[in-house]
């Protein structure tokens, strides 16, 4: 099931726009220095690294994820 949920997410998060990591910074739930990563990266590969940095996160924090997505 959680691989179902990743791949989802994967596939649906938009974060070729700079509007939804901005929004993450700001909300706490990414620091500037991985807003930098994630900015570095080819586009191909942005959702799945945040997708493993929201792994590493605590819960609050995914639900802040969740929450900023909606």
């Amino acid at each position: 099931m959680t691989w179902m949920i990743y791949q989802f997410l994967a596939h649906t998060i938009d974060v070729k726009r700079n509007s939804l990591i901005e929004k993450l910074v700001t909300n706490g739930v990414l620091s500037p220095d991985e807003r930098e990563t994630i900015r570095k990266l080819n586009a191909k590969v942005k959702a799945n690294s945040l997708l493993m940095m929201l792994g590493e996160k605590s819960a609050a924090e995914f639900d802040s994820f969740l929450a900023t997505l909606s």
